[in-house]
């Protein structure tokens, strides 16, 4: 089966039958696995537990956020994302950040970056989209985008972007 979680079929995935195997496209308990900021401290714990494992090289580098407004921010470059702050200001050209709500699904609200402004707008314009019910309502009605609903974006995961270099001009 390949569909949303919704959409599945459990009673089909699960029948024993010894005649027919059955795949499905979804795990049944997804909350650990979708939400991003679960399974980024899912995996953080399991290598905690077990530091040798290759899922240390699989995974890129991962900050947790949580905030709601835009201006907290400031508070957490010097906290919890004081690392982070300090790579993004190494202003390497090759690197990238996506950052990705966690609550969102389908891609929704993912968002590039490469400076700490860029990541400071980026959460301005959530709060701006915010603001305005009706205009975001009538948006999503009318064609899909990327938008992402402010809650869905109170916990977010910053990570590495993956540069897989073919000759390109950044390099």
């Amino acid at each position: 089966q390949w569909a949303t979680y919704d959409a599945l079929d459990h009673d089909l995935t699960f029948s024993h039958s010894s005649d027919a195997k059955v795949l499905s496209s979804s795990y049944v308990i997804r909350k650990a696995l979708i939400r991003k900021h679960f399974l980024s401290r899912c995996i953080h714990n399991f290598l905690t537990k077990h530091p040798n494992s290759t899922l240390n090289k699989g995974v890129p580098r991962t900050w947790e956020l949580e905030l709601s407004f835009a201006d907290e921010l400031d508070e957490l470059w010097t906290d919890d994302l004081y690392d982070l702050a300090s790579e993004i200001e190494k202003n390497d050209p090759s690197k990238w950040w996506i950052l990705k709500p966690g609550m969102a699904d389908r891609g929704m609200g993912l968002r590039l970056f490469h400076t700490k402004e860029d990541l400071e707008g980026i959460f301005q314009e959530f709060e701006q989209d915010e603001s305005d019910d009706e205009k975001e309502a009538e948006r999503e009605e009318s064609s899909p985008d990327t938008t992402v609903v402010t809650s869905q974006v109170r916990h977010v995961v910053v990570q590495v972007m993956v540069h897989l270099c073919i000759n390109c001009s950044l390099c």
